[in-house]
């Protein structure tokens, strides 16, 4: 977990989830105002911001939801509608080697 290791202040974390929680979808956090998009690998970092394990729970579970309600087959994708179950970027393994090197 990022606030384990103080690379930020706690109170620029906790400022970044109150704001970033109130700007979640169905299927996660979208990157910017401009597009419901996200990056998946941004998203988990994101997640590791969260001061309370329910916090970090919730995103990765909005993301665990996209995955699974998907149409889309391929292993994972780089970016994703936050509103829609479809895919909009390219495969890569990337955010798939974020996901295990994460603990919470």
């Amino acid at each position: 977990m990022i606030a384990e290791s103080s690379s930020f202040p706690k109170q620029v974390m906790e400022t970044e989830w109150t704001f970033y929680s109130k700007q979640l979808q169905r299927y996660g956090l979208p990157l910017d105002n401009r597009k419901p998009i996200t990056k998946l690998d941004w998203e988990l970092w994101t997640a590791s911001l969260a001061s309370r394990p329910e916090q970090f729970q919730d995103l990765v579970h909005r993301l665990v939801s996209w995955a699974d309600e998907t149409s889309s087959r391929v292993p994972t994708t780089d970016y994703y509608d936050t509103g829609q179950r479809e895919t909009n970027g390219i495969s890569s393994p990337v955010p798939l080697l974020a996901v295990s090197s994460l603990r919470h």
